[in-house]
């Protein structure tokens, strides 16, 4: 039931929101998830990484770079390193790179195999502060999910779409302007994010799990349960 809940949920996020579909593509040449991390990062941080020895875990590390391209100042989280998950389920792949502990940032990447087609957003877990709206009448609220109006998806050629493959890629793109509480005399300052994700994760293909633990009638009822939520959505 864990697994059945989990994977849903992955599924179901797919139609929070509207966003134009782009395509990714496959870069021409490797993208060196580890080489990027150690010129960018530095050495130490590589070093430590490496000790972790994740080459068996489903986690696995990335770089997320934002910078609020409104702020006049030039407000940048710089390049922090990044935690990275990749799950599929009939035919629906979901990799997400986030920061924070608690509450964080986390670049969201959402796919349809079958049309190469990709939608992605930035997701706020706001550990439970009102700190983000949606328009400047509105009320500040909790836990956002931002769409990026404008987006670019390259996945490296040696990139494996298979259960325990591994994923490595680049996305680049532009969020929705959206507003963020503040200490100003309006009490909010109005955001555009641009977002760099570059990730490297062990694919989990949670479809094929459950038939080779014989949960194919789980698997009926997921597609079913995922059908009635989409008619829900029209």
């Amino acid at each position: 039931m864990k697994i059945f809940q989990v994977c849903l949920l992955i599924l179901l996020s797919t139609y929070v929101f509207s966003q134009e579909t782009n395509k990714y593509k496959i870069a021409n040449s490797i993208i060196d998830v580890k080489e990027i991390i150690k010129t960018d990062l530095g050495l130490e941080v590589f070093k430590e990484i490496e000790a972790m020895n994740l080459s068996n875990s489903k986690y696995s590390v990335g770089i997320l770079e934002l910078d609020n391209i409104l702020d006049g100042n030039g407000q940048k989280l710089g390049k922090l390193l990044g935690g990275c998950q990749c799950h599929m389920m009939m035919g629906k792949l979901e990799i997400a790179n986030a920061i924070g502990f608690m509450g964080g940032i986390a670049s969201v990447i959402e796919i349809n195999i079958s049309d190469s087609t990709f939608k992605s957003t930035l997701s706020y877990n706001t550990d439970g502060m009102q700190t983000y709206k949606f328009n400047k009448e509105g009320e500040f609220i909790t836990d956002i999910v931002v769409a990026l109006e404008r987006a670019k998806l390259e996945f490296s050629p040696d990139s494996k779409f298979e259960h325990d493959g591994i994923l490595k890629g680049k996305l680049i793109g532009t969020s929705i302007k959206y507003y963020e509480k503040d200490n100003s005399s309006l009490g909010y300052k109005e955001i555009q994010t641009n977002v760099l994700s570059i990730f490297e994760c062990k694919l989990t293909d949670y479809e094929k799990i459950l038939k080779d633990n014989g949960k194919g009638d789980l698997l009926e009822e997921m597609k079913e349960d995922l059908e009635h939520q989409k008619k829900k959505k029209n």
